[in-house]
């Protein structure tokens, strides 16, 4: 177990990178807060009813009524210029009380991932040559791994779009359990840790079970499952029961998973010890036990009886178990009234300012 320890502190020890929120940032068009403020552009020929004086009079400048030049050329078009600055002034107030507005929106995104503990069953057992894939005979181990390699990293011609947010750690049972890999976001990590099992008498389901808690409890996402795989039922001595654990796991609000792994029971098994095992019946799956276990936690109990069958489970399991992804939109808006606004003004003044100077005098 000494080896077993020091590859969990250096596994551990890898940094466990999260996925920060992601910022989009859209800046919309400009668009008005009150349109119906252009109702008043209706006032807008009021501004030209001065320029009925120019019927009754003519426009000179003041103390030079006596040049032809004035008289027929600037005095003459004079109101019609302090006419077109009023208007040009109450169409750029108009603008200002309809309130031109830009707004930019701010969309983050937040994957929160789940915390997913697997606790595969190790047993002698798991050596059965009793399963198939693509033709070919495996092991209900390789059916297994197989499953999970493409339950972690994904495979579109399985549907299994891979755990990429989530927090995956592995934990092995035989007569003791083991902690195969931590809780961690290095699945590169995890999947070479599949390459380091050995199998060994006994299955310890309920210790197996009560691990996995156990490191889920040190996790940090708030969502937590364990999806337990097993091909025979609890034989080991002095072990907690797969019943007290799962009380501990609904205790915790975690949901347990359990697979039960039903190979052929005829097949032939060359090893004596997996042929003694097997006449003895004990590698029979105890599928009371799994169905209690997840139905005391919420959970779901499935039967798998190929590779193909598992992965349905794992596929299943995906899509019951999505990550939260959380979505903000914020708007930020900004007022330009203040420029039109002081245009207005300003033009207004201007209108106003020659006409008080009475530099122009219509007369």
């Amino acid at each position: 177990m000494s080896g077993h320890k020091g590859r969990e502190s250096w596994l551990d020890s890898l940094p466990n990178h999260g996925h920060p929120p992601m910022d989009a940032v859209e800046v919309l068009p400009m668009y008005w807060a009150h349109p119906q403020a252009f109702l008043l552009l209706a006032l807008l020929p009021m501004a030209f009813l001065p320029l009925r004086n120019l019927r009754r009079g003519s426009a000179r400048l003041a103390g030079v009524a006596g040049s032809p030049a004035v008289n027929h050329g600037i005095g003459r078009w004079a109101p019609a210029w302090l006419a077109c600055l009023r208007a040009l002034a109450l169409l750029f107030i108009v603008t200002a009380l309809a309130g031109p507005q830009t707004a930019q929106t701010n969309s983050r995104s937040h994957t929160e991932g789940i915390a997913i503990q697997l606790v595969l069953d190790t047993s002698l057992s798991m050596g059965y040559a009793d399963y198939s894939l693509k033709g070919q005979t495996i092991t209900r181990m390789d059916a297994a791994l197989h499953a999970i390699r493409l339950f972690v990293k994904g495979s579109p011609e399985h549907g299994l779009p891979g755990r990429t947010n989530d927090q995956i750690g592995l934990v092995g049972f035989n007569r003791h359990p083991d902690v195969l890999c931590p809780l961690t976001h290095s699945h590169d990590t995890l999947l070479a840790s599949l390459e380091d099992i050995a199998l060994g008498p006994y299955t310890n389901i309920g210790d197996g079970l009560a691990w996995g808690l156990d490191r889920l409890r040190r996790a940090a996402p708030k969502e937590k499952i364990l999806i337990l795989l097993s091909d025979g039922k609890q034989n080991a001595p002095e072990a907690m029961q797969p019943q007290a654990a799962a009380k501990l796991a609904a205790d915790m609000g975690v949901r347990v998973y359990t697979i039960g792994a039903i190979g052929n029971q005829e097949a032939a098994h060359t090893h004596p010890l997996l042929r003694s095992i097997a006449s003895s019946g004990a590698d029979s799956v105890d599928e009371e036990t799994l169905r209690r276990v997840a139905s005391l936690t919420g959970g779901k109990y499935f039967r798998a009886t190929d590779a193909e069958g598992l992965l349905a489970v794992y596929r299943e399991i995906d899509q019951m178990e999505k990550s939260r992804i959380e979505h903000l939109d914020t708007v930020k808006r900004e007022d330009w009234f203040v420029v039109p606004l002081i245009l207005g003004l300003a033009i207004l003044g201007l209108e106003a300012l020659l006409g008080a100077t009475r530099l122009l005098v219509i007369g």
